[in-house]
């Protein structure tokens, strides 16, 4: 990892002026980035007309000259419609490595769109690429395709890393561009330096590792983080749990407090707790045609459900627990040591409720699944979840439904993470003294001296 050293040089590195086309732009998040660091758009595109707007009204002041729709088309006439640029970023298609995709990757007409992204560095030579997919891009079934990238570019004389970078918000301090949000990404970078370069095989990994110390991740505070946008009293109602889910909140608080009290602090199981099987063993047919998964499951909750039957059976018929619907009878505590529900994060999953620790969210997505703040029994704000998304919190999101909103931040790369991506590239850039970094640090000189 090469880093800086002295305030001279990190000064002069947030001063560089560069150009920067931005493919499967969404709403912004590298445009967020780069724009932090001196770049200037020069097209961006996006085939989802909402996403456009959203991206013209906040970046674009409306003007819509600079976006264009399906990346394919422009790609077309060896990439005529593209303009020269320094920096290319793009958000590639991720559903067709994702693990709740059909995961055909490169296979699949989406996760084909890549190849456009090789065209366009094929005929413009940009200086860095800075793309982002999903964790399981790596992971065993699609680690070929993952190599295939890695393969393709180095071909077109673009040096990256052997390891992927994969990087999260929460593993970088706020100072960095972090966030209290668990959402690790594949960044892939590459810097041109010539097909037959020996640099080719030289750049490392982009690590999250700090030269003074690592960053504790669990000392994030979600409730301290969000003060800054807190919702005001009628944005609070209308974010508020309904009725149903709050009632059994409620309910599932009271079974943690009479755990907590009959097992002198003893930890909450770790085992999802299914009340369907909350019943004597011998009151329990357990099919053979069973998977092995789920019978462990299964005699985990009779075992639980025995040894604590007495007020179990007080408290399910205390709060009417058959009422609800089946995803609240389920309940999962993964918040560590005993507490109340009320003072942790809740998602309410098709597999059940899960309790969560109060220091950082599981990853927004883009199926408008938000989590619970306990401690207010509210979904999160749109507003919340730009700032936990690194947007600003006056992000114009053009007065479209709240769903459309968050489904467009679930989309979204994390501005934070690819800002700091995109400084460490340029470390890098300089560290293996490329010709190009030189030129746009002489061409920003230029740019300042006469202002």
């Amino acid at each position: 990892m090469f880093l800086l050293s002295g305030v001279s040089r990190l000064i002069r590195l947030q001063c560089v002026s560069f150009l920067f086309v931005d493919l499967f732009s969404g709403i912004g998040g590298f445009h967020a980035a780069l724009a932090r660091q001196g770049g200037e758009l020069v097209l961006a595109s996006d085939i989802d007309r909402r996403a456009r707007l959203v991206y013209s009204n906040h970046w674009l002041g409306g003007r819509s000259s600079l976006l264009k729709g399906d990346v394919r088309e422009l790609t077309e006439n060896r990439c005529k419609a593209i303009p020269e640029h320094d920096v290319l970023s793009g958000g590639f298609p991720c559903q067709p490595f994702s693990k709740s995709g059909r995961q055909l990757g490169v296979a699949e007409e989406r996760g084909q769109l890549f190849y456009s992204i090789l065209k366009v560095l094929q005929y413009r030579r940009p200086k860095i690429v800075l793309l982002e997919n999903v964790r399981n891009l790596v992971g065993p079934r699609h680690k070929g395709d993952y190599d295939r990238i890695v393969t393709l570019m180095r071909e077109l004389g673009y040096a990256v890393p052997h390891e992927p970078t994969i990087l999260s918000p929460h593993s970088l301090p706020e100072e960095e561009g972090g966030a209290p949000q668990h959402r690790e990404r594949v960044f892939i970078v590459g810097m041109y330096v010539g097909s037959r370069s020996p640099l080719l095989d030289a750049m490392p990994q982009i690590s999250p590792k700090h030269p003074m110390e690592c960053w504790d991740p669990s000392s994030w505070d979600l409730k301290r983080f969000l003060k800054k946008v807190a919702p005001t009293e009628s944005e609070r109602k209308r974010l508020h749990v309904s009725p149903e889910v709050n009632s059994a909140l409620s309910a599932w608080d009271e079974f943690t407090e009479n755990f907590v009290s009959r097992r002198g602090g003893q930890s909450l199981p770790g085992f999802p707790m299914w009340t369907e099987y909350w019943k004597p063993r011998a009151a329990e047919e357990i099919s053979s045609e069973t998977p092995d998964w789920k019978r462990t499951l299964i005699l985990k909750n009779v075992s639980f459900y025995e040894e604590n039957s007495t007020w179990i059976d007080r408290w399910m018929s205390r709060v009417d627990l058959p009422s609800y619907r089946p995803s609240l009878r389920k309940f999962e505590w993964q918040a560590g040591e005993p507490r109340s529900v009320d003072s942790c994060l809740v998602q309410i999953r098709p597999s059940g409720i899960r309790v969560k620790r109060p220091n950082y969210i599981p990853a927004l997505v883009a199926i408008k699944q938000t989590p619970i703040l306990g401690w207010e029994r509210r979904e999160l704000s749109v507003r919340e979840a730009a700032v936990l998304q690194g947007f600003p919190p006056d992000m114009d999101f053009s007065a479209q439904l709240r769903g459309d909103s968050l489904t467009q931040l679930g989309n979204a790369v994390h501005v934070g993470v690819a800002e700091y991506v995109f400084k460490k590239a340029l470390q890098q850039a300089e560290a293996f003294n490329l010709a190009w970094y030189s030129k746009l640090e002489q061409e920003t000189r230029v740019q300042t001296s006469t202002h």
